[in-house]
């Protein structure tokens, strides 16, 4: 099995992944392949604990100065900020392929309708978790074909998107602008840019916002507020090394940062482990048991209630092809909006009293 992306600054999700793998190999013998740009000893701590690991394989120098992708800038103001926006827009009306990572749906919504009433001409797209796989999709695959053939069109390209960006998206933007973040969320970040060719031909811009910090139930404020000290530190305009990064991580999970993470990690795991792991049963489903689960990942898949038509009518067709229409919302935005649940002929779907709107997502 092949686990690609497993992030710290998300601790309880980590802890119990981590958990889940070490259950996988013991009962099942599971082998794993764990690939990730930025991997902090604790974490790596945490996985053997877990998991036996058989061998550590890691990029040489050779590589690594190959890989020098990304000029980097502090910016001490807020990206939705009106000179923000004023930067941003420059850049295409240059004609580059601009990247823009926002940390909350709203905030992306928000860049998205003021970039769009610019009256530049470009191609605007915005991806966020609240879009279902249908329209995700679409926007991911209209943006890679005319990446990987961008003499269809010389009109660049914009993309206002959240951390649904940082993952299985093969896109390499001119330069990116971003929201504050946690240092390895920042890394993904730039990763989609200047992503090809490879080696670079030479380092592309990126822009990382200071302001706010505070992005409640998102990430841990103390570890952004670490991440811009040790890119000021750089200096501005620094170009990455990423043979340091994982010395860069090890100095932010460090001190109270590291004590707080350990903490809410081992919490996490053994809550995970008795209530979820422990209970397992090989071909039996329960509700209950799948509540808790979604509950502890703080993660549940959700169908609008203005889709629910077009769910039956699909799902007759192809259930599989119907779960493309579900959008995971955190648990407690769950229960703020949940509806009575849908009982299919292939299992319960549970339903939100909110609109989805292809352009924008489910509306909260």
């Amino acid at each position: 099995m092949d686990l690609i992306e497993i992030h710290a600054y998300d601790v309880k999700r980590t802890a119990m992944l981590v958990k889940m793998f070490g259950y996988l190999q013991k009962t099942w013998n599971v082998r794993f392949l764990f690939m990730s740009a930025t991997f902090p000893g604790m974490l790596l701590e945490m996985l053997k604990r877990e998991v036996q690991i058989e061998q550590i394989i890691s990029a040489d120098e050779h590589f690594y100065m190959l890989a020098r992708r990304h000029r980097v800038f502090v910016k001490e103001a807020d990206l939705l900020a009106e000179e923000s926006v004023s930067c941003i827009l420059k850049r295409v009306a240059r004609g580059e392929n601009v990247l823009i990572v926002c940390n909350t749906v709203e905030r992306a919504q928000r860049m998205y309708d003021t970039i769009k009433k610019s009256g530049l001409s470009f191609e605007l797209f915005l991806l966020h978790g609240r879009l279902h796989g249908k329209d995700r999709q679409k926007v991911e695959h209209v943006l890679m074909k005319k990446m990987q053939s961008p003499f269809l069109s010389s009109t660049p390209m914009v993309l206002v998107a959240t951390q649904a960006v940082e993952v299985s998206l093969d896109v390499s933007f001119d330069v990116g602008f971003t929201d504050p973040a946690p240092l390895e969320a920042l890394l993904q970040r730039f990763g989609r840019v200047n992503r090809k060719p490879f080696p670079p031909v030479e380092p592309k811009d990126v822009f990382v916002y200071s302001q706010p910090t505070r992005f409640d139930g998102i990430y841990d404020e103390e570890e952004v507020v670490r991440a811009l000290h040790l890119l000021r530190s750089k200096g501005n305009g620094f170009i990455i090394n990423e043979s340091e990064v994982s010395s860069w991580l090890d100095n932010i999970y460090s001190g109270s940062v590291l004590y707080t993470w350990m903490e809410t990690y081992q919490d996490a795991a053994t809550r995970f482990q008795r209530t979820i792991v422990q209970e397992l049963v090989p071909f039996f489903a329960d509700t209950e048991i799948a509540d808790e689960f979604y509950e502890q990942f703080d993660s549940v898949p959700v169908l609008a209630s203005n889709l629910l038509e077009e769910y039956r009518t699909v799902a007759e067709l192809s259930p599989l092809a119907a779960e493309e229409l579900l959008v995971t919302v955190r648990w407690k935005t769950y229960q703020k909006y949940k509806a009575q649940p849908y009982k299919s002929p292939h299992g319960m779907v549970r339903m939100v009293r909110v609109p989805y709107l292809s352009e924008y997502g489910l509306q909260m």
